[in-house]
């Protein structure tokens, strides 16, 4: 619990501890890896995920882990490829997919990570992030159709309130970019 209370520190004597007694645990490495991403120490975490992946190459999260431990680094090509092995270990987790998304807008190609948010919406269509992500994507691209169904998706899944506003005023100002512009 310490780690999803951003006590990574606490969060790391526990992992550790469980590590002392079971040097394979999985889900400890794993909690370790991504405690040190979240600390910032890049190189332990690199180490840890690949711990995991020496242990159970199968292991879907330790590509999701490490892919976004790379993203928040600037290496997209290495998120991307964790991603795809991710994506082939079990081609039904949405996540892959949503995270995919992310780092191809990054690369700026919006028309793809559209794509990508498309197949996590099939996969998980309860979750609202690719949703949120998706309609950001639509309403660059002046999709505003699109990007208002996403809203209204949004809304029924109850979604955070201030990303919505925050979401309909973007909305309003792209549809406004757009008409000044038009010829």
């Amino acid at each position: 619990a310490y780690d999803l209370n951003g006590e990574y520190e606490n969060a790391l004597k526990d992992f550790n501890r469980v590590i002392a007694i079971e040097p394979a645990n999985v889900a400890a490495i794993l909690g370790r890896g991504h405690s040190y991403h979240m600390m910032g120490d890049f190189d332990s975490a690199e180490a840890e995920f690949a711990k995991v992946i020496s242990i159970d190459p199968l292991e879907a999260q330790a590509y999701v882990f490490r892919g976004n431990m790379y993203a928040s680094h600037g290496k997209y090509d290495d998120a991307l490829a964790d991603y795809d092995i991710d994506i082939a270990t079990d081609p039904n987790l949405g996540e892959a997919y949503a995270f995919r998304g992310v780092v191809v807008r990054l690369q700026d190609n919006r028309a793809k990570a559209i794509r990508a948010y498309a197949k996590a919406i099939e996969l998980v269509p309860d979750n609202p992030e690719p949703y949120y992500q998706r309609t950001l994507d639509n309403a660059h691209l002046g999709n505003f159709q699109e990007a208002e169904g996403d809203l209204k998706k949004l809304r029924e899944l109850g979604y955070d309130i201030g990303k919505r506003v925050t979401l309909d005023r973007l909305l309003e100002r792209q549809k406004g970019f757009r008409n000044i512009n038009k010829p």
